[in-house]
Formats: C-alpha cells, sequence, structure tokens
C-alpha cells in the first residue's frame, strides 16, 4: 500500500458523527466513495469508541480487511487474525473506583468487556446507547468482573454539573487513567470514556500503522470530538466534521460539511478521487 498513484495508504475514520449520521446508515453517496477509494487499493480504517461487536457491521458493509481501532483504541486486533495488536484492559481497583463514584452521584456509567456490556439501569442515555449498537447491556447491579478484562468504562455527561464532576475525576486519576471526551450525533451531551492510562486512538492507530508499515502522511483521517483531534492533527490530511463541537472545529486542520450534509463524501471525493 506503497503505490504513489494513489493520494493515501489508509483512511482513518471515525464512525458516529463523521462516518454515519443520526440514521446510523452509511449513506450510498459515502459508500460509493469508500467503494471507488478501496478499489484504488486506500485500505480504510475504523477509529471508534463503539465496541468491535457494533462495528462489525460497518466493517462488513465496507468489506475492508483492515483491523478497527475500537473503544476508543484499548483493543485492536491483529492484522494477521493472532493475538490483538492492542489490549489495554483497566485495571480491576480503577474500574472499583468508577463504579462508586457513579453510585455516589447516580451517574449512569457502562463497563464493557470485549463481547457485552453492563449497565445498573438505562435512562435516556443507556436507551440511547442500546439503539446505536443495535444491542443491549446487561442491566443490573454489577456482577463480580475482577476476572473479566474490561476495556472501557463510559459515562455519560449531559449537564454542565455533571461534565464538572468528570473533569474533576480525570484531574484526581491523571496519574492512573485516561479519558476520551466524545460526542454521538442525537445525543445531547458528551460520552466520556476512561481508557488504561497512555491508550487513545491516536496512539493504537499508530501502533497499527506501524504493524501495516504505512506512515502517518499516507494517512487521511477524519473524525468529530476531542478523542478524535490528535489523530486528525498527525495525519498527512487531517478533517474536522462541521458538526464537531466548535472547539474541535477551531483546531482543525481542515474542515468539512457536516456528516448530514455528505461532509466527508466532498472530501473523498474531492482529495481522494480527485473530483472536483
Amino acid at each position: 500500500m506503497t503505490a504513489s498513484t494513489v493520494p493515501y495508504d489508509i483512511l482513518a475514520l471515525d464512525v458516529d458523527g463523521t462516518l454515519v449520521g443520526t440514521t446510523g446508515e452509511i449513506s450510498p453517496r459515502l459508500l460509493a466513495a469508500l467503494q471507488e477509494a478501496q478499489a484504488r487499493g486506500i485500505g480504510v480504517c475504523l477509529c471508534t469508541g463503539r465496541p468491535l461487536r457494533a462495528t462489525q457491521r460497518y466493517l462488513e458493509a465496507l468489506g475492508t480487511r483492515i483491523p478497527p481501532v475500537t473503544f476508543n483504541g484499548a483493543l485492536v486486533p491483529s492484522p494477521d487474525g493472532g493475538e490483538p495488536l492492542v489490549a489495554a484492559a483497566l485495571p480491576w481497583e480503577l474500574v472499583q473506583e468508577l463504579i462508586a463514584e457513579a453510585q455516589e452521584n447516580g451517574d449512569y456509567i457502562e463497563l464493557h468487556t470485549a463481547e457485552r456490556y453492563y449497565v445498573e439501569r438505562l435512562g435516556p442515555a443507556g436507551e440511547y446507547q442500546r439503539r446505536k449498537f443495535g444491542y443491549g447491556p446487561a442491566v443490573g447491579p454489577f456482577p463480580d468482573l475482577r476476572y473479566e478484562s474490561i476495556f472501557k468504562a463510559q459515562f455519560a455527561a449531559r449537564s454542565e454539573a455533571q461534565r464538572t464532576c468528570l473533569v474533576r475525576l480525570s484531574e484526581r486519576l491523571a496519574g492512573r487513567a485516561a479519558f476520551d471526551w466524545g460526542v454521538s450525533p442525537g445525543f445531547d451531551g458528551y460520552l466520556v470514556s476512561v481508557l488504561r492510562r497512555g491508550v487513545d486512538k491516536c496512539a493504537s492507530l499508530g501502533a497499527l500503522l506501524g504493524a501495516l508499515g504505512v506512515p502517518w502522511e499516507r494517512v487521511l483521517a477524519a473524525g468529530d470530538s476531542p478523542s478524535d483531534l490528535p489523530y486528525v492533527q498527525r495525519a498527512g490530511y487531517g478533517v474536522v466534521m462541521g458538526n464537531a463541537p466548535e472547539a474541535v472545529r477551531r483546531q482543525a486542520p481542515h474542515l468539512a460539511p457536516s456528516v448530514e450534509e455528505e461532509g466527508l463524501s466532498r472530501i473523498l471525493e474531492r482529495v481522494v478521487l480527485g473530483r472536483g
């Protein structure tokens, strides 16, 4: 994938708010552009906060063989089908602290293993996630998960008070955990992922690119969340969607129209496929 006949070797794309909008479906125009890019030898890598299971249908629709970066970087399958390239589980003691924090404040929290996720109650955030993923969580008091690999815990911050509390929590746990702030179409607020320290989309995408032998300058990256900015800014061509929060748009190397306005389709047609 280093042929000079194509402008990029890899398209590194966020899913929610970039690849798909409120319908959760890849538009026909975007699907056609991505298929044409792949026919020209350009790979597609999805970089998402979603679990692998909730990403699978997009991988199948695209027909991509490039492993996705899932759980905001905590789990990346191997390109050769062996052991995962990245598998960064949270320490159990930290998971217990996050559960206690959520229970004390009445906050919504999800705990994700590779195959399932757990919540104590659904509420608006849980219902949103269930619809987005296409499958539901195990609901009820958290079981003893100390022997499970918890790749991501996720809070929902829908009010300024919740955002303030999570900022303070992130400061308190700065030496032990990474907080990724994400947005998603149709959700009023932030979905805040808690990952093992040092884990993020950019670092895990970098590990994948290294395994594939692709330099960053041969990557076109697109996203819409604060957690997307590091890899978008590092890529050879970085794009922030028009539906991103204003603070993210201000730091964009390049701006695209919103996902609902076929923003990614327009970028790919112009920058990758050379049309207009």
